[in-house]
């Protein structure tokens, strides 16, 4: 053990990791009495026969899998295990409190209302009002950003970013004293904090790995990482009011007749998110060592068997080459229908992959600010905010559903073009009044160029596809360009009538235009993130071009821009 960064708190040394030191811990911290029995003397008896049965204890009530309580108001997890053991080892008997959170539950301890915590380490602010036992279970401080941030952080990389963690928390007894430099972010829980970090709200969160491991599975954050470690490690111990040093003497005496395959029991049971760090025991490099023994053995085997069945085999070599063009004829027939079963079943599990990720996606949108709304301490500012969030969710979810719809249609044939006479100068004119609002607002020159004069550009085509065609490409346009203009229009080319759509924007890199029009691809490169929607408009785009009789393509530079051309047959129409 290792002397902390806070008066009287003990540490567990950094080069232990994940929960297979646990047992080990316990064994240094307090070794069993060889008689295994519980030894208590007359005034720890007497006390506990006064007291016994209502002594308060209030566990931390969004802890899991550490404690927490269940949908049927159980009390469960690592600390509810372990308090029920040392209630069988002892007779202590504790009645069990709920409160909202753990900032309402020191308030209580510090009332004299709470007479115990559960599972709690010793910092010095608690050690003015409480008493801890030996521990029983270690705590690992961790830093958890988004995925984006590509270097490992410490606390000392903290102090320009915003920081959450939980009010009253240890992690919070000891920033505040250590790096009061830090500006922290207090939030009443561990999923509170991990939602902020996820929406952007706040740049990093302090909290043990346990919990917050538990949560990101849990909660399906799959936009969060762990980018460090805070460097605190603090072992779990029961809490008692410090006027009660008779209950710290029989708790910790229960405490020690905890054996080491009781505490793997309950850990194992509760951990499984945490590394595990096998290859550090010896039990791995036993295995390891049999493993290759029997691997030797098997191919001494092999090599012996190969030896005697290279005779059988040379024989059988002329029969095996007679029947070789039948099996070859067979064997090329099956791998063309498995090939057909497997990219079938590939791209169903694609596809249901992107869509739950892409409504995913704005469903946890909605579904978190909405949450956050739902909080007391949040202002007027804030809940407005939220709301347009979650009103900018919606609006990507309901895209989503509408491209679904348009693309699900287009390739089960319910939409077949309908040919009428579309006056295409009137049509680009009606697109630059419809988008010239958006382009203006986004700063941007939008021009329209017409190939041919208003008596010569009736055309025989479907006016709703090449409509959605032109409107999918400027949305597009516009969406990915931040600065310069954007032009869009026509030109007759070999009997065909070729638009076009330019801008200035973002662009796109070379290895992406192969896959451009594939559903469910947006750009992702070190210049350009991914923007809201689910890929399938330039998808929805190509089918409906196809089906009009022409072609799609794109010219693109990474930063400088792009230019999506497609082509339908010139079919000139009267204009009366």
């Amino acid at each position: 053990m290792t002397p902390g960064p806070l008066s009287g708190q003990v540490l567990i040394p950094p080069c232990q990791n994940g929960y297979g030191y646990l047992a080990d811990l316990m064994v240094r911290l307090q070794p069993n009495p060889a008689e295994g029995q519980l030894n208590l003397t007359p005034a720890e008896k007497e006390w506990l026969k006064k007291h016994n049965g209502r002594i308060r204890i209030a566990p931390d009530p969004n802890f899991p899998p550490l404690e927490f309580f269940d949908e049927a108001g159980n009390y469960v997890g690592i600390g509810a295990e372990f308090i029920d053991l040392i209630e069988k080892k002892t007779g202590v008997k504790f009645q069990i409190l709920y409160y909202d959170n753990w900032k309402d539950i020191v308030a209580a301890a510090k009332r004299r209302e709470v007479d115990a915590y559960s599972l709690a380490a010793s910092t010095s602010q608690r050690q003015e009002y409480m008493n801890f036992t030996n521990p029983y279970f270690p705590a690992k401080a961790i830093i958890v950003t988004r995925s984006n941030v590509v270097r490992e952080l410490t606390l000392d990389d903290l102090r320009r970013m915003r920081v959450v963690v939980v009010d009253k928390y240890l992690w919070h007894d000891f920033i505040s004293i250590d790096h009061p430099e830090i500006q922290l972010n207090l939030v009443p829980d561990v999923v509170t904090g991990l939602r902020k970090v996820s929406f952007g709200l706040a740049d990093a969160m302090v909290t043990n790995v346990t919990t917050s491991s538990y949560y990101i599975s849990q909660e399906g954050f799959s936009n969060l990482q762990v980018a460090g470690e805070a460097g605190y490690y603090a072992p779990f111990a029961v809490g008692v009011r410090n006027d009660w040093p008779e209950l710290v003497s029989i708790l910790n005496k229960g405490i020690a007749l905890i054996t080491e395959e009781e505490q793997n029991a309950i850990v194992g049971k509760w951990i499984f998110h945490q590394k595990q760090y096998f290859f550090q025991s010896k039990k791995f490099w036993y295995l390891v060592s049999g493993i290759f023994s029997l691997i030797m053995l098997f191919f001494g085997l092999a090599l012996y068997l190969n030896n005697k069945l290279h005779k059988v085999v040379k024989e059988k070599t002329k029969a095996l080459n007679e029947e070789k063009w039948q099996l070859k004829k067979i064997n090329n027939e099956l791998q063309v229908a498995l090939n057909k079963a497997s990219e079938s079943d590939r791209l169903t599990k694609a596809f249901l992959a992107n869509i739950s990720h892409e409504i995913r996606t704005p469903m946890n949108g909605i579904m978190g600010f909405a949450e956050l709304i739902l909080a007391t301490q949040l202002s007027e500012v804030e809940r407005q905010g939220y709301s347009k969030l979650i009103v900018d969710s919606g609006q990507q979810l309901l895209d989503i559903l509408n491209n679904l719809i348009d693309i699900s249609k287009l390739e089960s044939g319910m939409v077949k073009p309908q040919p009428d006479k579309v006056h295409v100068n009137k049509m680009l004119d009606d697109l630059y009044e419809f988008f010239h609002l958006s382009a203006t607002g986004a700063s941007l020159e939008l021009t329209c160029r017409k190939g041919l004069p208003d008596e010569k550009c009736t055309i025989q085509t479907d006016p709703i596809m090449l409509r959605q065609v032109l409107n999918n490409l400027l949305s597009n346009a516009i969406k990915f360009t931040s600065k310069g203009s954007i032009v869009f229009g026509y030109e007759i080319v070999e009997r065909k009538v070729c638009f076009f759509v330019e801008d200035t924007g973002k662009g796109m890199p070379e290895e992406f235009k192969a896959y451009a029009f594939d559903r469910f691809r947006q750009v992702s490169t070190n210049y350009s993130s991914p923007t809201g929607g689910a890929g399938l408009g330039l998808a929805i785009s190509k089918k409906i071009v196809n089906m009009l009789g022409g072609e799609i393509w794109v010219e693109s530079t990474l930063d400088k821009g792009s230019k999506f051309y497609f082509t339908i047959p010139y079919r000139r129409s009267s204009n009366k």
